[in-house]
């Protein structure tokens, strides 16, 4: 039952492992960091994940950063829920933005969807389900053809879930299709 030990002492004091790489004059440069800072007046502790140029573990930007109440931030170092991402909308073309990106790697002629899944207890002995989602799909099969919709899902008691809306390529909206 060994353990590693990094420790450092006093607030603000980072302890924590660096990762360096070399120029090509022979210097060691700080590439990233992994790191624990906590406050000495209370042992509420937090795993910060950093990046940096020519930069030692005292100096890293957070970049993501796991609180001790198992929050996640990415891009904050205050997450308010499970897992909070700050950042730029980013697009790939047209008006679609977003922090969060699902990408499925299937080939363009499987139906390649990216989504999210709304899942949760539904009983007291702790059984979970899911209970919906939103998926955004290719709507064909065709080469070079990138059409894409939206659907919602949603269950009743006993069944899987199941689409209940779309919002075509088009801008048609279907109902209980």
């Amino acid at each position: 039952h060994g353990a590693i030990r990094i420790e450092g002492s006093g607030n603000g004091i980072r302890s924590g492992i660096e990762f360096y790489r070399e120029t090509s004059a022979g210097v060691s440069k700080g590439g990233a960091a992994i790191w624990v800072e906590s406050d000495t007046s209370s042992s509420a502790g937090k795993l910060r994940f950093g990046t940096a140029s020519n930069a030692s573990v005292q100096s890293q930007n957070t970049d993501m950063i796991l609180d001790n109440n198992g929050q996640l931030g990415i891009g904050t170092d205050s997450p308010y829920s499970t897992l909070t991402v700050y950042g730029e909308n980013k697009s790939d073309t047209g008006s679609a933005t977003g922090q969060i990106t699902a990408k499925d790697n299937a080939a363009y002629n499987a139906n390649p969807t990216g989504g999210i899944i709304f899942m949760g207890n539904y009983h007291s002995n702790g059984a979970q389900a899911v209970f919906g989602g939103v998926t955004g799909f290719k709507e064909n099969a065709s080469d070079g053809n990138y059409a894409g919709a939206l659907a919602f899902h949603s269950r009743t008691n006993g069944v899987v879930s199941s689409e209940r809306l779309r919002i075509t390529s088009t801008g048609q909206i279907l109902v209980g299709t």
